[in-house]
């Protein structure tokens, strides 16, 4: 054993090899050492003894700098049982170092006196998850039940939610508003009806999400009167309220809500899409004269398999151009081939509709294959090319200004698009001879003239259909859509690509999804999983075929570490591709996933998807370092592969401080049936939040 220079330390150090405790005055001269080691050796030795007159030397040293004194402290001090040792563990509990919190915390469960089960109560009510998994150790050693603390914290919580509702800041109060209803207690609808009235809208929003939280019951009918607000925000919040409530009893009051349309409608028709059963709900909203709720409905119906009676859709093509609009657009989502009179009347309107609804009876055509529309596709395309070309060639083709000529400013923002046609004219100008400030050098945009829009969407819509149908060229119609200098254009391209056979299509679907346009590139990606669902696993025995589902894992993996917005979704099309996309790119992709915030719960998901033991290996890893990116979505990847190694470094988690972690512990024990953690979950029936209780399958309310 080596000993320190210091004389005392010496002296201790020689008294324990002795087998002999030093004595109390060679302890105490300790205390006085520069080396903080050395005052936390005699610290302990103080410990030891246990003697009452020791403690005042002890409690001088509770703010001590060197933490290892600090922790050696909160040692020592179980060895007494005082009012004075549960004060000194208690400031111990609050200390800003986790680790001395946890030693004290450990110390405080071994006191005998109330006074210690107060502070070891108070303490599971701090940040330090560490610290409250050891209050709940603590009372289970010592015989009572971590329900205790659990059902302390619930109601400290309910207190101060309360008071911040009435008493707080604008803040404050919609926090409160929120966690109220986290809370599941019956109480909280009546606390936060009353405010979905209130004049602040930012309030009135937080108790709908509140009331949604809540999953009780009597909050479905407030929440239902608020989808009739006439301010959108505030109906949006009654449809998010009743999302996140989930009960189908709500359907009735979504689907009125979904058909009506606007910004209201879909958000009640994807909240009335989460709920079981709804089939026929979508089907009716398909009749929406919104277009893009009658669209959006067909497209949930026809994910579902719903088959809608397409009857009162074909009946809407006679009406004005709105519901034709609309009737075209479900149609084409919708996929059920029409009968022969109903086709002809799809056909007429891309003859002669107007310039609104032909693009859209082109996408119908394409989509329900009316292999009998491809001449007058190919017509409709050509002269809206040749439209388009006449305005392209009377108009200007030069770079467009880097800033507006003086006199040409706007007083007001403009969205994109109208400043392009201002940028335009502004070209026009300078080929007219009037100045205009720094040419920028960016291309010409699609935009020529006010109409142009619609011969753009028709030239578009009618390849998409030729491709779809397999018509002449297919193959050449969809890489000129990839190659406009129309984004909107291009994102039509992303269907025209997984529309032809893969060996074409690939090497579209990997241009668009590098695109420069972020809706472009989005859309692509959106859409790979779905047509890599029809691909092999790999290469066919004794032939390389072309184009597999691995090849398009490891064309995945190539693209990310971008640090765009393609990360996210290219993750979760990993994912989606299933075990053959297991390659060592891309799980090592993912396990450097794990590590980013923005990207650790997608990232989590996937690997749970793709399910091969390197897979399991990176989940477990990152999970043995509790992250605090993405931990929910990581216990819960790491539960779905059924993996009982994990229950060592799950089972702390459920006292964790945030309660999406906890809840996501609760499941995982459940699902791993981890018997040893049964008095955890039972503790966790008194949780305040609602979600960790159910998941911990309690089934009362807590009171």
């Amino acid at each position: 054993m080596e000993f320190p220079w210091c004389p005392v330390a010496a002296a201790l150090a020689v008294a324990a090899l002795a087998g002999c405790g030093p004595s109390r005055e060679s302890i105490l001269a300790a205390l006085s050492s520069p080396e903080g080691s050395v005052r936390a050796q005699a610290i302990n030795q103080l410990g030891l003894r246990g003697d009452e007159d020791d403690l005042p030397h002890l409690l001088a040293h509770l703010t001590d700098p060197d933490v290892l004194v600090r922790s050696s402290v909160a040692a020592a001090l179980a060895h007494f049982d005082s009012k004075k040792s549960a004060d000194a563990l208690g400031e111990l509990a609050a200390d800003g170092v986790e680790s001395v919190q946890v030693i004290a915390v450990r110390s405080l469960a071994k006191e005998k006196n109330a006074r210690a089960r107060q502070y070891l109560l108070l303490a599971y009510q701090r940040d330090g998850s560490a610290v409250r998994a050891a209050v709940a150790a603590g009372l289970e050693a010592a015989g009572a039940s971590p329900a205790l603390a659990v059902e302390a914290e619930a109601k400290a919580l309910w207190d101060r939610f309360s008071t911040a509702l009435v008493r707080g800041g604008a803040a404050e109060r919609v926090a409160a508003a929120e966690e109220l209803g986290r809370s599941g207690r019956p109480e909280a609808v009546d606390r936060l009806v009353p405010y979905l009235g209130a004049d602040a809208h930012i309030l009135a929003e937080a108790a709908a999400r509140g009331l949604g939280a809540s999953g009780l019951p009597a909050a479905r009918e407030p929440l239902e009167a608020m989808l009739a607000e006439d301010d959108p925000d505030l109906a949006t919040a009654g449809v998010s309220g009743l999302l996140a409530l989930g009960m189908p009893a709500a359907a009735p009051a979504l689907a009125r809500a979904a058909v009506k349309g606007g910004q209201v409608g879909l958000a009640a028709l994807d909240a009335l899409a989460a709920l079981p059963g709804q089939g026929a709900a979508l089907c009716d909203a398909t009749l929406s004269d919104d277009g893009d709720v009658a669209a959006r409905a067909a497209d949930l119906a026809a994910e579902r398999g719903q088959a809608c009676d397409v009857r009162p859709l074909v009946a809407k093509l006679g009406r004005a151009a709105t519901a034709q609009q609309a009737a075209l657009a479900a149609l084409a989502a919708l996929g059920q081939k029409p009968d022969a009179a109903e086709a002809a009347r799809i056909l007429a309107l891309l003859r002669s509709g107007s310039p609104e609804v032909q693009p859209l009876a082109a996408r119908a055509a394409g989509a329900l294959g009316l292999a009998d529309a491809l001449p007058d596709l190919a017509k409709a395309q050509a002269a809206a090319r040749g439209r388009l070309a006449f305005a392209q060639e009377h108009w200007v083709k030069q770079p467009l200004p880097a800033r507006f000529a003086p006199g040409f400013a706007p007083k007001t923002d403009l969205d994109d698009k109208y400043r392009e046609k201002v940028g335009l004219l502004m070209a026009k100008l300078q080929q007219q001879g009037v100045r205009v400030d720094d040419p920028g050098s960016g291309p010409v945009g699609p935009l020529f003239t006010d109409g142009a829009e619609l011969d753009l969407a028709l030239a578009a819509e009618a390849g998409l259909a030729i491709v779809r149908l397999n018509g002449p060229g297919a193959a050449a119609v969809a890489a000129a859509l990839a190659r406009d200098p129309s984004a909107e254009v291009r994102g039509i391209a992303c269907e025209a690509a997984v529309a032809l056979p893969p060996v074409e299509g690939w090497p579209l679907i990997k241009s668009l999804a590098e695109d420069s346009d972020s809706d472009v590139h989005l859309r692509m990606l959106g859409m790979v999983p779905r047509w890599a669902k029809g691909l092999p696993d790999g290469p066919a025995a004794g032939a390389a075929a072309p184009v597999n589902r691995r090849t398009v894992a490891a064309y995945l993996a190539g693209l990310l570490g971008n640090a765009d917005d393609r990360d996210g979704p290219i993750i979760d099309d990993l994912g989606a591709l299933g075990p053959s996309a297991a390659t060592p790119a891309a799980v090592t992709d993912l396990r450097e996933g794990l590590a980013q915030p923005g990207l650790a719960g997608e990232s989590a998901r996937a690997l749970a998807a793709l399910g091969t033991p390197d897979c399991r290996k990176a989940l477990l890893d990152r999970l043995r370092l509790s992250p605090s990116a993405g931990l929910p979505e990581i216990v819960d990847a790491v539960a779905s592969l059924k993996d009982a190694d994990a229950l060592p470094l799950v089972r702390p988690l459920l006292y964790h401080v945030r309660p999406g972690v906890r809840a996501a512990a609760a499941r995982a024990v459940l699902a791993l049936h981890d018997g040893a953690a049964r008095p955890d979950l039972q503790a966790l029936g008194s949780d305040y939040d609602a979600a960790v209780r159910k998941a911990a399958g309690a089934t009362a309310t807590v009171k």
